[in-house]
């Protein structure tokens, strides 16, 4: 199973991509402030990007401000 995330949360001043490839595991480290519940909150769904993609298999879960084109 694979996860794709591309995200842009200006207003937390958090731009970000992310994929993660069967059988990896991924740890998201870093000091405060520097976007890790931001990441999180935007893969469950909880916070939209202003722009961005998220995908799971390939399936898009959430598509926002052009971050779905090529």
């Amino acid at each position: 199973m694979t996860f794709e995330l591309e995200a842009e949360v200006p207003e937390r001043g958090v731009e970000l991509a992310l994929r993660v490839a069967p059988g990896e595991t991924v740890a998201l480290l870093g000091p405060n402030g520097a976007g890790k519940s931001t990441a999180l909150a935007v893969a469950a769904g909880m916070l939209r990007p202003a722009r961005g993609r998220v995908a799971l298999d390939g399936r898009p879960l959430t598509i926002t401000g052009g971050g779905g084109q090529q």
